[in-house]
């Protein structure tokens, strides 16, 4: 019996943890040379919408090969 209970403990304790999950989405941008500020304006605008929204945005500028 003392077996069962813990089973059915970790059951529930499991799917607790799992249930609370993050959904997170990954984009990238290639962005067009002389149109850096704008991209970057336009990802700017999409993180103060995810704060009015109670979503976590993180914008992240990297650059790749020559530039």
């Amino acid at each position: 019996m003392k077996k069962l209970n813990l089973i059915i403990a970790l059951l529930i304790f499991n799917s607790y943890i799992f249930a609370t999950g993050e959904i997170g989405d990954l984009y990238f941008y290639k962005i067009v040379p002389g149109k850096y500020q704008e991209a970057r304006d336009l990802l700017e605008e999409g993180r103060k919408i995810g704060e009015e929204t109670d979503m976590n945005v993180i914008i992240h500028a990297q650059s790749f090969g020559r530039g």
